[in-house]
């Protein structure tokens, strides 16, 4: 009877340890990606290294991910308006890109 005691003290203590094991990599999991989401909104640079990688997800995941995740959402992307006001107008099919070719545009 002691024993039995004994194997479920060891596993209520063994699956309190797996659960937070699990949650420090689910939290992980959601600051990698929310690292590669900035990058693609234009907020960042994607890490170039691996330890560049793992500096910005330890520093990511003390914060709390889902408004990190929620504020990403509401900005939507880091639109530089200025730089299509400056750029050439671009052919869109053949012909145009044809004429253009031939005008030296």
């Amino acid at each position: 009877m002691n024993k039995e005691k004994e194997l479920l003290k060891t596993a209520a203590q063994k699956m309190r340890q797996m659960d937070n094991q699990l949650k420090t990599h689910e939290k992980r999991a959601h600051a990698l990606r929310l690292i590669y989401k900035q990058a693609e909104l234009g907020y960042g640079d994607v890490p170039r290294s691996y330890s560049e990688l793992q500096e910005k997800v330890a520093s990511l995941v003390n914060q709390d991910l889902f408004v990190l995740e929620k504020a990403l959402e509401l900005t939507g992307g880091n639109i530089k308006l200025g730089e299509l006001a400056n750029s050439e107008p671009q052919a869109y099919n053949a012909t145009e890109m044809f004429q253009a070719a031939i005008l030296g545009d």
